[in-house]
């Protein structure tokens, strides 16, 4: 008899127990989504500026540029960007010297992942559509007269191509002070399409990196909240 006691005791106290987790689980679920909805819907924009572009060639990269962004708070959670940049390359591939000049658009959105009502910090995921238009030169291009068994060299310039391509992304944001703040951002770009000259393909693309099917580009921007 006392151990059936003791078992409907137990069985009574694990049931109580589980009531109250699945209680508390569905309260703190509650108050998480009112929390939400107090969030306005549009909490201002910020602009950015990527503060490597300017000083990639003290780093041996050959391209010097600029970057601006434009996003929008909507609930701290989602955020559309616009971002514009540009800039200019010189380096060298396969013995020729490559120039190029040229300016790039971005459009997409980010996720923060650790929503907030300071939205003092972000850690995001996002995707974004790359377009890119530019002008190059490739210099001391060698050709070889099998006739006169001759080499001539000469150069090929006002070439243009534009690139298509996407990204998916991950940054961390961090106020700083007050409506400043700091963030990197790591990129993984996919080239969906480029047209071209007939004369070659670009080495350097804006905003995208070395003309691959695929790559790596990071940024590490200021931003000023509006």
């Amino acid at each position: 008899m006392k151990r059936i006691s003791a078992f409907i005791c137990s069985l009574l106290v694990v049931s109580l127990f589980a009531f109250s987790v699945q209680a508390a689980g569905k309260s703190a679920k509650k108050a998480k989504v009112q929390q939400s909805d107090t969030i306005p819907l549009y909490n201002g924009f910020s602009v950015g500026l990527d503060l490597l572009s300017p000083f990639n060639s003290l780093f041996g990269n050959g391209y010097i540029g600029s970057e601006l962004s434009v996003d929008y708070d909507l609930k701290h959670r989602y955020f559309p960007v616009v971002e514009l940049g540009g800039g200019h390359y010189e380096g060298e591939k396969d013995g020729l010297s490559f120039r190029m000049n040229g300016g790039f658009g971005r459009i997409g959105v980010n996720r923060n992942i650790f929503a907030n009502n300071q939205a003092k910090f972000f850690g995001y995921l996002g995707a974004r559509y790359g377009f890119a238009s530019e002008q190059y030169d490739y210099l001391g291009v060698k050709t070889t007269d099998g006739y006169w068994n001759t080499t001539n060299t000469s150069n090929l310039l006002n070439q243009s191509a534009q690139t298509h391509w996407t990204e998916l992304l991950a940054g961390v944001r961090v106020q700083i002070y007050k409506k400043v703040s700091l963030g990197w951002i790591i990129r993984y770009h996919f080239r969906l399409s480029q047209t071209s000259s007939k004369a070659g393909k670009p080495y350097y693309v804006p905003g995208y990196g070395k003309n691959e099917s695929t790559g790596v580009l990071m940024n590490y921007s200021l931003y000023y909240t509006f």
